[in-house]
């Protein structure tokens, strides 16, 4: 990566993805490029099917891309060992799916300390942290329920306070509304934003609703393998002062 990068907390560089097939490679991404800085909200639209979760597992480093390079907060997390990675993973990355993943046994409180279990600080800062995402997502009510007690969007509002419980720089969130009902979706989403303007955590999110997509700083449209600017807006796939 050149010195152009350096602002780019998120970085794809000619990102390749293929899979074996029968009929030979089947290639999913096709010589990708995107840089996302520091507090930026970034939407990646299209249907189903077209590669974005694929994306999305890469630039999480839950995924190895065919090609390319990656670098994440300026290091390649595919070089990492895997301890180092699951450590990097962990405390710079936080994650939010389509389906909450939240531990049926344990209440919307535990749920949300459990990637804490591994890092450091002391439990008392810990829970106060959970406490406090908690009451921001509007559960300060609800902490010692458990999920099969919580409405759907109440779930995902406990999967938003746990992926930012251990202060990552980087959110990555695959179809975050996808599950829930219009009003639900809406609500959810304008507390995604909320707290990723308060928290100034980078944001990729990808998703097939215009709706939320308007709420971003920018759009981008994944077709053909490769990302497109959205043709509404004058945002490149790379930010203001930022070149390809």
């Amino acid at each position: 990566m050149d010195s152009n990068s350096v602002s780019c907390v998120v970085e794809a560089r000619g990102l390749v993805r293929e899979f074996a097939t029968r009929g030979g490679p089947l290639v999913i991404l096709r010589d990708l490029d995107l840089c996302v800085r520091q507090g930026e909200s970034v939407c990646i639209m299209g249907p189903s099917g077209v590669g974005k979760s694929t994306l999305l597992h890469i630039l999480g480093t839950l995924d190895e891309p065919t090609r390319g390079e990656v670098s994440i907060l300026g290091r390649n997390p595919f070089e990492m060992t895997d301890g180092d990675l699951a450590d990097f993973r962990n405390t710079d990355l936080g994650f939010v799916f389509q389906s909450h993943h939240l531990l049926p046994q344990c209440s919307a409180l535990e749920n949300v300390l459990v990637p804490t279990l591994v890092a450091p600080g002391t439990g008392q800062e810990k829970a106060e942290r959970a406490r406090r995402l908690l009451s921001e997502v509007g559960l300060s009510d609800r902490a010692d329920y458990l999920p099969a007690d919580l409405s759907g969007g109440e779930r995902q509002r406990v999967a938003i306070a746990r992926s930012l419980v251990n202060r990552p720089r980087i959110l990555l969130c695959d179809e975050p509304t996808g599950n829930l009902d219009e009003k639900t979706a809406s609500d959810v989403a304008d507390c995604f934003v909320a707290l990723q303007k308060r928290e100034q955590v980078s944001l990729i999110l990808v998703t097939h609703a215009p709706w939320f997509a308007r709420r971003f700083d920018r759009v981008l449209h994944l077709k053909g393998g490769t990302l497109i600017p959205d043709g509404k807006s004058s945002a490149g796939l790379f930010p203001p002062g930022q070149t390809p």
